[in-house]
């Protein structure tokens, strides 16, 4: 052939198997990968959808209460809101998530999101087992989430005056 390509009979090697299964491990790796980066990405956008109408709901309080900000406590106030109902909303995914990164530590193999969730629910219970250790998270998330949306609000402002 013109092209390079050097032409004979094809043979294979003593190793041909453990390129194969390989291969097969690297498929199902890329599989865990996946399903992982699904979790994450499905419990964030639940968190974002919860969140999302507290933030609506503060605009609407600026509008009502004639004050063109809310004070800082104020803005503290709705970002722990938003952080408490984010957090309970997206809970049960984040937990799969966790079980499904620590699946070979444990021993327990984790085929999917829905197969982990399912089997959580059977061996645990709905509320025990997906909402386990969320009561943690209500302490330090609504503080981390306030004070979030606390400092951003503030620096928007700030650096708006500086522009002017």
């Amino acid at each position: 052939m013109g092209n390079g390509v050097k032409e004979g009979p094809v043979r294979l090697h003593e190793d041909a198997e453990a390129v194969l299964s390989s291969s097969v491990s690297s498929k199902r790796d890329h599989r865990q990968v996946l399903s992982s980066l699904l979790s994450g990405a499905l419990a964030g956008a639940l968190a974002k959808t919860a969140v999302a109408p507290l933030d609506r709901t503060k605009i609407i309080f600026q509008e009502y209460s004639g004050r063109r900000q809310p004070y800082p406590f104020e803005r503290m106030i709705f970002g722990a809101c938003a952080g408490l109902i984010g957090q309970s909303a997206s809970y049960p995914l984040d937990v799969v998530r966790r079980r499904m990164q620590t699946a070979g530590v444990t021993g327990y193999p984790r085929a999917s999101i829905a197969r982990t969730l399912r089997t959580i629910v059977r061996e645990e219970g709905a509320v025990r087992g997906l909402y386990k250790g969320l009561s943690m998270n209500w302490v330090k998330g609504p503080i981390a989430v306030g004070i979030s949306f606390t400092t951003f609000d503030l620096m928007q402002i700030l650096l708006r005056h500086l522009q002017s």
